[in-house]
């Protein structure tokens, strides 16, 4: 891998685009290219957005079916405590 000086015009250009010069493998998020480092944060950021919304998210989407789907799953899974 080749390594840049920060103040290299490449380094800056890398920057912008979420990227780093000498840090992860560059990988898509969406139709952007970015460090593997950068998409994890963003796949964070993303899920820390939704998730105190996710089953008001799921009822209203599904009017309520997905409980109906998880409860059939469990049973049908044959699930036992510990």
């Amino acid at each position: 891998m080749v390594r840049l000086r920060r103040s290299h015009p490449a380094a800056a250009a890398l920057a912008a685009a979420g990227m780093s010069p000498s840090r992860s493998k560059p990988t898509h998020f969406g139709f952007e290219q970015v460090d593997e480092e950068v998409k994890a944060e963003r796949v964070a950021g993303v899920f820390d957005s939704v998730a105190s919304r996710y089953d008001l998210m799921n009822d209203v989407m599904s009017a309520g079916l997905h409980r109906v789907w998880k409860a059939f799953t469990v049973r049908h899974a044959n699930v036992r405590p510990g």
